[in-house]
């Protein structure tokens, strides 16, 4: 029986992955394909953010099992060995136990170049045929520190997407809707997108905001501290992004009942909408607190509050006054929250923006929090009583909240 072995760190998984071994396994008529995840690999680090060989693993078997495809097996020989795996080794174990079988070890021409480089890689070559796919447009598959006499090249197909260039890039189009929706579930890779796509500063704000999220929900009894630190690590993952782009992108994903926001806070948006499309983020009260972080809303929940107050008291914020805010915000977060809140509306009118055009849900959020006007009845005389009288409403406000 043919048998083809794709190994890996599968990190992630993606749709080149099955694209490659269809077509290899139809161009050289193998009877199965075997994927092996590393444990660890020679020459790969994860430096930013481990996914675990086990968690790769449960990865893959559940995008398997959902996509019904039976003639890839998944092989946790690499894993179990809970070490550094050399391709040489584990041919040999395979070979061993399946003297049957006929091993095809399939990798891209990236590899290939280095592939005199690799731990007994002459022996390599007695153990399984080598099938090598092109990865580039330009340049050369061929390796000249290799005979190549028993080397089969498949170069009619190019596949130019990496795990890597995933992260980098965003290009969650290219993984599998299983693959996203396990991903999703456990916060995973939010840490390497954060890091790859923001400035060092913004990446080291937004591990600050992850941080004091994670702590406010501790301190402040909030029962998923773990939803507060990836939220807190996430929200500004659309900040360096262009204006052009995150007015149409915002626009684009508006709900129904929503208004299009300030430009200052369309990141937060843009990142929300993201998370649902792309990352496949079902949970609804995360998305909100990332979505509203910046303007706030008049229905804040504990997390949105600990989120909002989280981006303000991060640690790259400066002043004796911010340090306060902090030791309050661990004590009383409804009273930090109302103080931020109030603060930033004061600061927003006193640089020219009148109250009346502010964000709706900024508004909203100052008379519903610090002005204590709540119900239907009592915000409608405070809007009858400020009616067309703007300027005194706005310094009413700010004597009667001092």
């Amino acid at each position: 029986m043919k048998i083809g072995i794709l190994g890996g760190t599968f990190n992630p998984f993606h749709k080149g992955h099955i694209n490659i071994v269809r077509n290899i396994k139809k161009e050289f008529g193998l009877k199965q394909i075997w994927i092996i995840p590393t444990y660890i690999t020679v020459d790969k680090s994860f430096s930013i953010e481990n996914i675990s060989a086990k968690d790769r693993y449960k990865i893959i078997k559940y995008t398997l099992k959902k996509l019904k495809i039976n003639w890839i097996k998944l092989i946790d020989i690499e894993i179990k060995n809970h070490n550094i795996s050399y391709t040489y080794d584990t041919l040999l174990k395979l070979n061993t136990k399946y003297p049957e079988k006929q091993f095809y070890f399939i990798m891209g021409e990236d590899r290939y170049r280095t592939f005199h480089t690799w731990y007994r890689y002459k022996d390599i070559q007695n153990l399984a045929n080598i099938i090598v796919y092109r990865r580039f447009i330009n340049g050369s598959c061929h390796n000249k520190n290799i005979d190549e006499k028993y080397i089969e090249f498949f170069d009619e197909i190019i596949y130019d997407i990496s795990s890597t260039d995933i992260l980098q890039n965003l290009r969650w189009d290219e993984l599998l809707e299983p693959t996203k929706k396990y991903i999703s579930k456990k916060y995973f890779y939010l840490k390497t997108i954060v890091f790859n796509n923001l400035k060092f500063k913004r990446y080291q704000h937004s591990v600050s905001v992850a941080s004091h999220a994670k702590r406010l929900a501790k301190e402040n009894k909030y029962y998923n501290w773990k939803r507060a630190y990836y939220a807190g690590l996430i929200h500004d993952l659309f900040k360096y992004h262009s204006k052009n782009f995150l007015i149409e992108y915002v626009k684009k994903n508006l709900k129904a009942n929503e208004e299009l926001p300030p430009f200052p806070a369309m990141h937060g948006y843009a990142c929300s909408y993201w998370l649902e499309e792309m990352y496949k983020m079902k949970d609804k009260k995360f998305l909100k607190a990332i979505k509203k972080h910046t303007t706030a809303s008049k229905k804040m929940s504990k997390l949105d509050k600990i989120i909002y107050v989280a981006d303000k008291i991060a640690s790259d914020r400066k002043g004796r006054e911010i340090g306060q805010e902090r030791k309050q915000a661990y004590k009383n977060l409804d009273f930090t929250f109302e103080k931020l809140l109030r603060k930033q509306v004061e600061r927003l009118v006193e640089n020219g923006i009148k109250f009346e055009n502010l964000d709706k849900n900024t508004k909203e959020a100052y008379i519903h929090y610090v002005l204590k006007i709540k119900g239907k009845k009592a915000l409608k005389n405070y809007y009858y009583n400020t009616k067309n009288n703007h300027e005194n409403q706005w310094k009413s406000l700010k004597k009667n909240n001092k």
